[in-house]
């Protein structure tokens, strides 16, 4: 699951281009292992750990107006942050009080992607649906999946990182909302 906020600002009156800039959240795997706390079995702890990517690009995005359709195509070079965290909660609590970063790796980014806005609405606020598909060039990259940190009795842990082609294909459902222009 993931998300993305992002802005685009038409460079001609048609908007058939624009300069567009992403910042996404993308969680690829979770772990959770169940404890007693240091008082017991009546207070439970949960180990949490989080795969993420964080990215962040920018880049054209050309779209062409057809009455309530728009479909267009983009690209934007960028920057990805993998990620692997660990945090300790309480069972029925969803606030982590300890927290600790097992593993992380940054690399250049590159995006390819396509999709359909649908309006649903007019004036100087529009509002569109978005459908569409971004690959996410990766490249090599360092990072963990779920299995790569192992606990083992004495307590110590063994972190066992991966180092492949992080590419990825990403599908998306959102709403965009115009800012500050009619039509």
């Amino acid at each position: 699951w993931g998300v993305e906020l992002g802005g685009r600002y038409a460079l001609d009156p048609g908007g058939l281009l624009s300069i567009r800039a992403s910042l996404g959240f993308i969680n690829y795997g979770n772990e959770t292992l169940q404890f007693c706390s240091f008082y017991g079995c009546r207070v439970g702890v949960d180990l949490d750990t989080e795969n993420n990517i964080i990215y962040f690009g920018v880049g054209p995005e050309f779209g062409i107006q057809l009455g309530p359709l728009r479909p267009y195509a983009r690209a934007a070079i960028g920057v990805g942050y993998f990620e692997t965290t660990s945090g300790l909660r309480g069972d029925d609590s969803h606030y982590t009080y300890a927290s600790t970063n097992n593993f992380d790796d940054v690399v250049f980014q590159e995006q390819v992607g396509a999709g359909l806005e649908i309006r649903v609405s007019n004036g100087r606020n529009p509002v569109w649906l978005d459908f569409g598909a971004d690959y996410h060039h990766n490249g090599v990259a360092n990072y963990l999946r779920e299995g790569d940190i192992v606990d083992r009795p004495d307590g110590s842990i063994v972190i066992s990182p991966r180092r492949t082609e992080a590419n990825l294909w990403s599908f998306r459902f959102g709403v965009s909302v115009g800012i500050g222009r009619d039509g």
